[in-house]
C-alpha cells in the first residue's frame, strides 16, 4: 500500500488522484453507500466530525471483513461518536495500517486521517476479497470438477470470477465466454454507479 500522508489537501495533484482512486474502490467493492461524485466525497470527508455517510462507509466495510477485523458500531448520535472513533481506529491499527498518527478518538477528527483510513480500507477489503477467494479456490482444487480445475492459470480466473461476484461458469464455457462474463460484471458495476 502506498499513502499521502504530509498534507491531503485538495488542491494538490496527487490528493485529486487519491479520492479518485477511493471512488473508483469504493464502486469496485460494490459499497451500497456511494458518494456520487469526488466532490460530494470530499466533502464527506471533511470538517471535524465524522459525517453519517462516511460512518456508513466504514460500518459496511469492517461488515464486509466481519472474522477479520472487530465490529465497528454505527455511532446513533452525536455523543456516541468518540467511541465509533476509538472503535474504527483501533481496527485500522489492528489491520496494520501505515498512516502515522492513527490512534484514538481524536486522530479521525482530522479530514485527512480520516481520508487516509478510506483509501487504506477499500485497498484491504479487495485484498480480504481475493485472499478469501484463493483460499477457497486452494480448498477445492482437487475436488472441482468444473471449467476452472486443472492448470492453475484456470485457478486464477476463478479468484478473479468470485472477487467480481460471478457464479462459477460450467465445463462447457469457453473462456473468451469467461472473459466477456468478467469485462460486462465489471463494465455494469462502474455504470451503475456512474
Amino acid at each position: 500500500h502506498y499513502y499521502i500522508t504530509n498534507n491531503l489537501s485538495p488542491a494538490l495533484p496527487m490528493a485529486a488522484l487519491l479520492f479518485d482512486d477511493i471512488t473508483d474502490g469504493l464502486k469496485l467493492v460494490n459499497c451500497p453507500f456511494q458518494p456520487p461524485d469526488t466532490g460530494a466525497l470530499k466533502g464527506m470527508l471533511g470538517g471535524k466530525a465524522c459525517s453519517k455517510m462516511y460512518s456508513k462507509i466504514v460500518v459496511w466495510f469492517c461488515d464486509q471483513m466481519k472474522g477479520h477485523v472487530e465490529p465497528v458500531s454505527m455511532p446513533q448520535s452525536p455523543d456516541e461518536e468518540p467511541l465509533f472513533r476509538v472503535e474504527l481506529s483501533t481496527v485500522v491499527m489492528e489491520l496494520g495500517c501505515p498512516v502515522p498518527g492513527i490512534g484514538g478518538a481524536d486522530s479521525l477528527t482530522d479530514p485527512n486521517n480520516r481520508t487516509a483510513v478510506l483509501h487504506y480500507l477499500v485497498h484491504e477489503l479487495m485484498a480480504y476479497r481475493l485472499t478469501a477467494a484463493n483460499e477457497t479456490q486452494t480448498k477445492q482444487v482437487n475436488t472441482d470438477k468444473g471449467c476452472f480445475s486443472g492448470h492453475p492459470a484456470l485457478r486464477d480466473l476463478a479468484i478473479i470470477y468470485s472477487t467480481v461476484g460471478l457464479p462459477s461458469p460450467g465445463s462447457e464455457d469457453e473462456i473468451p465466454d469467461i472473459f466477456d462474463s468478467i469485462i460486462h460484471k465489471i463494465k455494469r458495476n462502474f455504470d451503475k454507479n456512474w
